[in-house]
């Protein structure tokens, strides 16, 4: 294990008093890692690494990537948010036209439920059947009235011989 300040393969170590290390290249001063080191398990918890494979220089364009990848990610959840909300207010505007259709229901049916108690009142007051009163009876008032032939035009074009 390296000691605090103390070089080891090219890489200087440095910790503070509260145990966080640093690595630093010995070429550049770029941070390689980031951790904490437990001295008394002789454990190194790695928070950051650079990856060997990334050519110096191209952590910025990692980092504006990453961060418009963010950028991106939060107009998508606003978006989300955004449609969230529409839908609700489009269902709360449904449900209260729902609620409405079915209180103008209720009131029609009770529109049409007096109105056909009263005309069954209406019926029980006429005790005359059909026919008895001289009247006609509803299967001759749905009947349609024949026409009848003026007597006269009909013996128009007629002649009598004795």
């Amino acid at each position: 294990m390296a000691k605090t300040g103390e070089r080891r393969g090219g890489c200087h170590l440095a910790t503070s008093s509260a145990e966080q290390v640093k690595a630093s290249g010995h070429s550049s001063d770029r941070d390689i890692i980031h951790g904490k080191l437990f001295q008394n398990t002789r454990i190194l918890e790695v928070d950051y690494a650079q990856g060997r494979d990334i050519p110096p220089g191209y952590t910025g364009q990692i980092v504006e990537t990453l961060q418009a990848w963010v950028n991106s990610c939060d107009s998508v959840s606003n978006c989300i948010e955004m449609q969230i909300k529409y839908a609700n207010a489009e269902k709360s505007k449904r449900l209260i036209n729902k609620e409405r259709v079915e209180q103008d229901l209720i009131n029609l049916k009770k529109v049409l439920k007096s109105q056909t108690s009263d005309s069954d009142e209406s019926m029980q007051i006429d005790t005359h059947g059909p026919g008895t009163s001289g009247g006609l009876g509803q299967s001759e008032l749905r009947k349609k009235p024949s026409k009848l032939r003026n007597p006269r035009s009909a013996a128009v074009g007629l002649k009598f011989s004795k």
